[in-house]
């Protein structure tokens, strides 16, 4: 090239036959900017950096805890402190619990020259700064294991035996004694902190895609998990086995907020699939002029009503404790989505020993769903994909479950795509 040559033009966008070769969004989120304030008696907490009208406040990785105490009485004032404190309550009804603390970070705001042994008297400020830091990782000190873990999430599940809190505490002591001899006249402000770091997937998936037609164009896209149907221990060599397949986007990385496309396919000869969708519980499809169906809803079924047999499908989240040398797994139903039937093909085809009926869909997490899996001192939290088959009371099969792991984030891969 000319060392005397302009550059050539360049454009963000690709122009006609150009393409990209790889693209990682930036998210351009706008930073809140409004205070967040508490009062109790003559102290009030002001933390900045809030959402407007939020509820409790919230942070992300590495969030910095900022704001400042607001005093009245300030003459009686002897020291102010401020506590950054965060712990993950691990439970079992049969053995117990156990607290395992992630965060314990202190600092003195300020404090009277008295306390530091000199006999003069200062007035406390009446509005004092301060600044904290969430760490990024943690060490289960307790249990002498050397491992470091990233810091969980704020997740309140009791029933599932964990919990996993953080809590802003600002103590003003007072320098008057206690009230009758003994109550005291210190305040105590309690704030519980929402932390929420967040993350996205790798990479995208399909958008909005047609199942049948891009597994042959792009296999790679989808990852497909098999499971037969169950049978009857009477009935096992007398019918022939159903196979059901899962097919979904082999990115396995969602966010809270994303449609989750799926596939279902069942696979076996004719006589199976009649006996587990006997006549008046064939699946139906929805009209294509349907509206698309509120995920706030209970999801429409391809079934009739009553029907014996029926297919769902759901969002599991799995919550593994440890406690005690021994681990516990409950489990919890956090999202679910819409099913259709997948009409067969218009062409006739040669008979074959083997018939298929298909189901396609999305499933979301619920609303109330802000969090996705992570891995703790002592737990883990993953979620699943999961198809659960029903079939009739008088069956020779039984009822079957198919799932797929996959990990929930909070972020989707990115907004705007030019």
């Amino acid at each position: 090239m000319d060392p005397y040559s302009f550059p050539p033009e360049y454009s963000v966008t690709p122009r006609f036959g150009e393409s990209r070769l790889e693209h990682s969004p930036s998210r351009r989120q706008r930073l809140p900017t409004d205070t967040w304030l508490r009062t109790v008696g003559s102290v009030t907490v002001a933390l900045s950096g809030q959402e407007k009208d939020a509820e409790i406040p919230r942070y992300g990785r590495r969030g910095r805890v900022e704001g400042a105490m607001l005093l009245d009485n300030r003459e009686v004032v002897a020291s102010v402190t401020v506590k950054l404190l965060g712990r993950t309550i691990l439970s079992n009804g049969d053995i117990g619990s156990r607290t395992v603390n992630t965060v314990e970070l202190v600092q003195l705001l300020w404090a009277s020259p008295e306390n530091t042994g000199t006999t003069s008297v200062a007035l406390c400020p009446g509005a004092i700064p301060f600044s904290l830091r969430f760490p990024e990782m943690y060490q289960d000190e307790e249990s002498g294991e050397p491992n470091l873990f990233a810091l969980p999430p704020t997740f309140n599940g009791e029933h599932l035996g964990l919990c996993s809190q953080y809590l802003l505490v600002v103590e003003v002591t007072d320098r008057r004694k206690p009230a009758l001899g003994f109550i005291s006249r210190n305040s105590i402000v309690r704030v519980p902190l929402n932390y929420e770091p967040r993350t996205r997937p790798s990479q995208p998936m399909l958008h909005r895609p047609i199942f049948l037609s891009s597994v042959k164009a792009s296999p790679e896209e989808w990852k497909q998990n098999l499971t037969t149907v169950r049978i009857r221990e009477t009935e096992e060599g007398r019918v022939g086995a159903i196979n059901c397949n899962l097919f979904v986007p082999s990115v396995q990385t969602f966010s809270v907020t994303d449609p989750i496309p799926f596939h279902i396919q069942l696979t076996a000869p004719l006589k199976s699939l009649q006996m587990f969708f006997p006549s008046g519980a064939l699946p139906k499809s929805l009209p294509p002029s349907a509206p698309s169906p509120s995920y706030s809803s209970v999801p429409p079924s391809p079934f009739p009503p009553n029907s014996p047999s029926s297919i769902s499908v759901y969002l599991l989240r799995q919550v593994v404790v440890e406690l005690e040398n021994k681990t516990f797994t409950r489990s919890t139903v956090i999202g679910s989505g819409p099913i259709r039937a997948v009409p067969p093909p218009l062409s006739r085809s040669p008979p074959r020993q083997e018939d298929h009926m298909d189901w396609e869909g999305e499933v979301r997490c619920n609303s109330d769903v802000k969090v996705g899996g992570f891995v703790a001192a002592g737990v883990m939290v993953r979620d699943y994909i999961v198809v659960d088959l029903k079939p009739p009371a008088d069956s020779p099969f039984l009822p079957s479950r198919n799932g797929v792991g996959v990990l929930i984030v909070t972020d989707p891969w990115t907004d705007d795509v030019a």
